[in-house]
């Protein structure tokens, strides 16, 4: 994991991204990060959180 406090330190190239505030891990806070981990896998994109 990379954990960056701001955007113009990020890698440039293509991700699969979600944006939320995810100031906890629940069911649906594990949901999306787990379809965001299965698009990544069937596109070939990093996955990236924006919180």
């Amino acid at each position: 994991m990379i954990i960056s406090r701001s955007i113009e330190n990020i890698e440039k190239s293509e991700h699969a991204i979600t944006i939320g505030n995810f100031d906890g891990l629940h069911t649906g806070h594990i949901e999306i990060l787990n379809k965001l981990k299965a698009v990544s896998k069937n596109t070939g994109l990093s996955p990236l959180v924006i919180t």
